[in-house]
């Protein structure tokens, strides 16, 4: 440090000269200003010389019988914590590299962390930390423990003299961490299913919150749960959002900004069921049959299908029979001509054609006759 060294003298003093002593001046001297143009004070920077008493001595430079010394002065080394900075934020568990400067020389230095700006005894981190840093700087790896607080405190201190100690200049936090473990993305979840939520916890998160967005939480933000005990799971009923995508989203309760979502969107899709028709049953080409599904989740219009369609075909294929049909779990079909003997149905999401229900057995098609001549009561003649 710097400081100011002042002095009164009486007559004309035109130079003076300044020295120091640790022991009263009688072997050990030191040179401040061997010549001095006396203006009654000096801005003087202490010397590295910790855990030692000093006196200082103003003497004329003309007649050094003419002189003043000043009591016993005690020396100390001096820290400053430099990192980490105020309003900085730590994970639990994850290294950081704690830095100080110090002025003069401290061998050993002890480390200590408060959540109450050490009001009451810090918690201690390492008592002796060996000066190993370049220059005047130390530095040591601290592996940040699991006290969740926005209001943490650092200090460092002279290991040999506890009155030499530095405390971060404003708290910062440590926090917890999570991370979301599935749904990781790319999958297809089915409304009304029950799936697992899962994520894994770094520090003490009693509490958690989950919500599911379809914008990745722009704007819709909607509750899976909130003040749920963090027990790294949960099992969700998917509700109705059909949607290609959606993602979802646990927090800490008590800080919102510790978070964790999936970082591509899964999709959420409806289900359709066909009713397969009695067993053994047989359609006849232009009658009414009717077509009947179970839908789950929102599904405004589908696709039905059939196969099978023109016989000089042998692999299967599809023929749409009713395309964008407003989805009411039936649909009247009124058989038409040129099917196959057996066919298959299926029956789709007009809008994703991925979400699908096929009938496993084949239908009988019975063809339908009709005499067409005699058409009326007439008379034939033998032979």
């Amino acid at each position: 440090e710097t400081k100011t060294l002042e002095w009164k003298n009486q007559g004309t003093l035109p130079f003076v000269i300044l020295e120091y002593s640790t022991d009263g001046f009688q072997q050990d001297i030191q040179s401040i200003e061997s010549l001095l143009a006396n203006r009654n004070h000096y801005e003087w920077q202490v010397p590295a010389r910790p855990r030692e008493k000093i006196q200082i001595r103003v003497m004329d430079a003309k007649n050094p019988g003419v002189s003043a010394v000043s009591g016993w002065l005690s020396l100390r080394s001096a820290l400053k914590l430099e990192k980490p900075e105020p309003t900085g934020r730590l994970g639990v568990g994850e290294p950081t590299t704690i830095v100080w400067q110090h002025k003069g020389s401290i061998p050993l230095a002890k480390l200590e962390y408060s959540l109450d700006a050490f009001k009451t005894e810090g918690v201690l981190i390492d008592k002796q930390v060996k000066s190993e840093g370049e220059g005047d700087r130390d530095t040591y790896l601290w592996m940040v423990p699991d006290k969740i607080s926005n209001q943490v405190w650092l200090r460092v201190s002279d290991a040999l003299d506890p009155e030499v100690f530095s405390v971060s200049s404003g708290p910062f936090a440590i926090r917890g961490s999570l991370e979301l473990a599935s749904p990781k993305g790319d999958e297809t979840w089915t409304a009304g299913s029950v799936q697992e939520l899962k994520w894994r916890t770094s520090g003490s998160i009693p509490q958690v919150k989950l919500e599911y967005s379809r914008d990745a939480f722009q704007r819709d933000v909607q509750p899976i749960g909130g003040e749920i005990a963090n027990e790294g799971s949960l099992k969700w009923i998917v509700p109705d959002l059909v949607h290609s995508k959606v993602w979802v989203r646990v927090s800490d309760v008590r800080d919102a900004e510790v978070f964790t979502q999936n970082a591509e969107p899964f999709k959420v899709q409806g289900e359709l069921k066909l009713a397969p028709p009695p067993a053994a049953s047989a359609w006849k080409v232009g009658t009414e049959q009717v077509i009947s599904w179970q839908t789950t989740g929102t599904i405004p219009r589908v696709r039905l299908e059939v196969s099978g369609l023109g016989p000089e075909k042998e692999e299967e294929f599809f023929d749409i029979i009713g395309d964008q049909i407003p989805n009411e779990n039936k649909f009247i079909w009124k058989v038409s001509e040129g099917l196959s003997s057996f066919v298959r149905l299926r029956l789709s999401d007009a809008e994703d054609s991925k979400v699908f229900s096929e009938l496993t057995e084949p239908i009988q098609i019975l063809g339908k006759l009709r005499v067409v001549s005699p058409d009326k009561h007439v008379r034939w003649s033998v032979g």
